[in-house]
């Protein structure tokens, strides 16, 4: 038999539990088990759940099989579902604002790390400078690889994929081109050059020069950074690129006046007071006789040997 008292309890209980239903909660929400289902999807501005004093910013759903995390009114990312039961992680492609690049995913800094500037593209970012862009190409089955090394070998570029043959390509933009900050030898030339390479041939002159000899002014050359009169009849010869020996090389020439031809000498030590060295040269002109140095209107020589170190 109920009593008065028990009554007012059972109403109070009942009461007590409405107003949690209806009111802001006080406390943690324990489902006891249950699941929170029906939330509204929401909008990127106004997502289904949200946080007090900042509706912008939350979770909603884009679209069937999507949550999506939306911070101040714009997606940062979203958990999409595939047919086939898989999920992946999709971001947004993020833009430039101004003349500057802020990668969705960041690391340490907004305008560092990684973003999609156009569809199909992946591009690194540092600074807000774009420094980096693989982009696609329709049924490409090869790729380009960067390879680390150890101590003492530097990193290795190459190309790999499902070809057995593979070449590398490399296109400037426009009237551009392609430069090499350093001298660029093959790893096929270091030993019996193949015809390609010939202009790296020992037997294809490695530095040539068409000269004035009173003035030591150069015509036209090629391998040479510089030429001087030491005295008449003597120059001395600074090649660009050192050869791999001083004894190494060899120079020969021609040098002429208007009323005779000249003999032309690649200097020895004994000859000139210091032979040759991998980085420069002397090299005399006599009269006709051979018994007077004098200087000749125009001198042309070439030099063969080996620049590989």
């Amino acid at each position: 038999m109920l009593t008065a008292s028990d009554l007012n309890a059972e109403f109070n209980n009942i009461i007590n539990n409405t107003t949690l239903l209806i009111s802001p909660l006080t406390s943690n929400l324990d489902l006891d088990g249950f699941s929170l289902v029906d939330l509204a999807r929401g909008t990127v501005s106004a997502p289904g759940l949200a946080f007090t004093g900042d509706t912008n910013t939350g979770l909603w759903s884009p679209g069937a099989d999507q949550v999506g995390l939306t911070a101040g009114g714009a997606t940062a990312f979203s958990v999409v579902g595939r047919v086939a039961g898989t999920t992946y992680v999709e971001f947004k492609r993020d833009a430039a604002l101004g003349d500057r690049f802020y990668p969705v995913i960041a690391f340490g800094g907004p305008d560092d790390g990684v973003m999609s500037v156009t569809a199909g593209t992946v591009d690194l970012v540092a600074s807000g400078r774009r420094v980096l862009q693989a982009s696609p190409y329709t049924n490409a089955t090869n790729y380009l690889r960067v390879t680390p090394r150890d101590t003492s070998a530097g990193p290795l570029i190459d190309v790999a994929g499902a070809d057995t043959n593979i070449d590398l390509n490399l296109g400037a933009k426009g009237s551009g081109t392609i430069k090499a900050a350093t001298a660029f030898i093959p790893a096929a030339l270091t030993s019996n050059p193949p015809p390609q390479y010939g202009l790296l041939r020992a037997n294809t002159p490695a530095a040539w020069a068409v000269f004035h000899g009173a003035s030591a002014s150069i015509y036209a050359s090629f391998g040479v950074s510089s030429i001087s009169r030491d005295s008449e009849g003597t120059y001395s010869i600074t090649w660009s690129r050192a050869f791999k020996q001083a004894s190494g090389y060899a120079v020969i020439g021609t040098a002429s006046v208007e009323s005779e031809a000249l003999s032309f000498h690649q200097a020895t030590g004994q000859l000139a007071g210091a032979g040759p060295t991998a980085t420069t040269c002397k090299v005399r002109t006599l009269n006709g006789t051979g018994t007077a140095l004098v200087d000749a209107q125009i001198i042309s020589f070439m030099a063969f040997g080996d620049h590989h170190a």
